[in-house]
């Protein structure tokens, strides 16, 4: 089991925020994680087993069987790293395609056929960015908001546990709501803002 402790001081040390271990009967189970929502789920799991001083491990859903060791798994955790980084931008990306798509019919514009959204690197970052670091509050909104916070706990503190449990997820929904509110409402500003510019453009005299 030495070079089983050898993972499990691995994962402790370094990616504790990044996967789940579990130690099943023979074999250790690590699952690595990724967020879609503010929620953690299962990326892909790694099954070890240890057999004579040697790692096998069985990486599903890849239905992979090889013989690793210490270095090969944080390759294999990197690896996972950069699939899950790629699956995001391309889901980013499709999104960022839809809106555009219901830009043009909203509009009847023809922005698809000159925005390509995988160009746009400094979009795809400025708009999280803004809500975190640009976004000032104003005064109503912080008045709202402390009235928002009021109301909310007084409904709390009538709830079994049960009932909080469901309270909390309807403001996760309504929260999740709002920020897809809002990237829409931003990406329908920057499409906006580039074709008033070419309707400039083709206007001037």
């Amino acid at each position: 089991m030495e070079k089983t402790i050898e993972v499990i001081k691995l994962v402790a040390d370094k990616y504790r925020d990044k996967v789940n271990a579990i130690i099943c009967e023979d074999a250790l189970i690590i699952e690595y994680l990724y967020e879609i929502n503010g929620e953690k789920d299962t990326f892909k799991s790694i099954k070890i087993k240890e057999n004579n001083g040697i790692l096998y491990a069985n990486i599903y859903p890849d239905d992979k069987d090889l013989v690793i060791t210490i270095n090969d798994l944080e390759k294999i955790f990197q690896e996972m790293e950069e699939e899950i980084i790629s699956k995001k931008k391309s889901k980013q990306e499709e999104k960022y395609k839809y809106y555009l798509e219901m830009f043009d019919k909203l509009f009847e514009t023809d922005a698809k056929e000159h925005i390509d959204f995988k160009k746009m690197k400094l979009l795809k970052s400025l708009h999280q960015y803004f809500i975190e670091e640009l976004y000032t509050p104003s005064k109503e909104y912080n008045r709202i908001r402390r009235e928002f916070i009021e109301y909310a706990d007084k409904i709390r503190e009538q709830l079994t546990d049960e009932q909080k449990d469901l309270y909390e997820k309807v403001l996760e929904l309504c929260n999740e709501m709002t920020e897809e509110q809002d990237e829409q409402v931003f990406i329908f500003g920057c499409i906006m803002g580039n074709e008033l510019k070419l309707e400039f453009t083709d206007c001037r005299v």
